[in-house]
């Protein structure tokens, strides 16, 4: 029990201790307000249930949307800042113990995860920015290799997302996305930002860019993981075989070779296809 109540107090005095410092440390460059509201105000509104195809979903407050549009690309550093937040360990290691052992403590767990929550909502801030916030792009990639593997990885990869579903262009920061699968394939932990990055594209024309940049990234891994993703998008979206004709070409053997194996099976497969 003495030790329990140690760890209590000690839990109580860092809570304080932050609490404090966050009112008195400096807060940085100011956020952009919308009708005398910060932008944190506005990105916590709650969410609005929708129905979309019989399927209940939330999107974000139309009040957020439009705040966040008259801010316009004012908001985007305090966006990615925010998208882009994990945690320390210790800070993820005492919200697990005190939820395992049902401790309510308010003022505890406010601090710990206050910029957890600002981070989840910052999506939102993407959402109703969509293609304007297309300059976020590059930061965004670094964030996803800086984290990778992680819950702000993820965040970073749902805003890329957003941006592109309204008319953004991303295929900048496609090797990169490419070369962190490699990486989680070859540890066998994290998520797939590949089939991610597919999903964002749909197997549409506008991945080819990013995919034929990664064609030329120096490792052959990466290399190969591009035409794979190239045959899909030729298998599935019905694009034109000649951009896996580039990987032909490659300085590795093993390259030129894995490229003419799937040349040759998406011929087949077209010639199939057609024949029925």
């Amino acid at each position: 029990m003495k030790v329990k109540r140690r760890v209590l107090a000690v839990l109580l005095g860092c809570a304080l201790v932050g609490s404090g410092v966050a009112l008195i440390w400096p807060r940085g460059p100011k956020e952009p307000e919308y009708q005398g509201e910060r932008l944190s105000y506005w990105l916590g509104l709650p969410m609005q249930p929708v129905l979309i195809s019989d399927v209940r979903g939330k999107a974000p407050n139309p009040e957020t949307i439009v705040a966040v549009r008259k801010m316009g690309t004012n908001a985007l550093p305090f966006l990615v800042e925010w998208v882009s937040y994990e945690p320390a360990k210790w800070q993820s290691a005492t919200v697990l113990w005190l939820e395992r052992r049902q401790l309510k403590l308010p003022l505890i767990a406010d601090v710990l995860t206050r910029k957890k929550k600002r981070a989840d909502a910052a999506g939102l801030g993407f959402a109703s920015l969509g293609a304007e916030a297309n300059e976020a792009v590059p930061a965004l990639g670094e964030a996803i290799s800086r984290h990778k593997g992680t819950a702000a990885a993820q965040r970073c990869l749902s805003a890329l997302w957003f941006i592109h579903q309204s008319g953004g262009d991303i295929s900048p920061v496609v090797p990169q996305l490419l070369a962190l699968e490699v990486d989680r394939l070859k540890s066998v932990s994290g998520p797939s930002v590949v089939t991610s990055y597919t999903q964002i594209f749909d197997y549409k024309q506008d991945c080819v860019s990013g995919l034929r940049a990664a064609l030329r990234h120096r490792d052959q891994e990466v290399r190969e993981e591009a035409l794979k993703q190239l045959y899909v998008y030729c298998a599935v979206g019905g694009g034109d075989p000649e951009v896996i004709r580039i990987g032909l070409k490659d300085q590795s053997k093993d390259v030129a070779e894995y490229a003419a194996r799937l040349l040759a099976q998406l011929v087949q497969r077209q010639t199939e296809t057609k024949s029925r």
